[in-house]
């Protein structure tokens, strides 16, 4: 009967060690494959959302100047008589000032 030589128990050793790793990395890879692209789907959803809000607001706020968020009446002699605020365009404008930051700072 033949001696198995020390080294070529070592250099088995090793390739069974590199291969259970393999095996192992290849199994948890397609455990955690599923877990991970859901994560990153809602996560692209969400940056979407908030590329696509923030491009919304700021061009609702290019149109949004103080004239358009007030009503201002004015008697004969130019004294102001009444400030009216419009709330649809000043709740907007403050969503799109105040709301957003709030947000952003949550993500980010």
């Amino acid at each position: 009967m033949r001696k198995i030589k020390k080294s070529n128990v070592i250099i088995l050793i090793i390739i069974l060690i590199y291969i259970g790793v393999l095996l192992f990395f290849k199994i948890f890879n397609n455990r955690i494959r599923p877990v991970l692209l859901r994560i990153a789907n809602s996560e692209c959803k969400k940056m979407a959302t908030v590329i696509i809000n923030d491009a919304v607001g700021k061009k609702l706020i290019s149109s949004l100047t103080v004239d358009n968020l007030f009503s201002i009446t004015t008697d004969n002699k130019g004294n102001i008589t009444s400030v009216e605020y419009l709330i649809y365009r000043l709740g907007l404008w403050l969503y799109i000032n105040c709301a957003k930051r709030i947000f952003f700072q949550q993500i980010f």
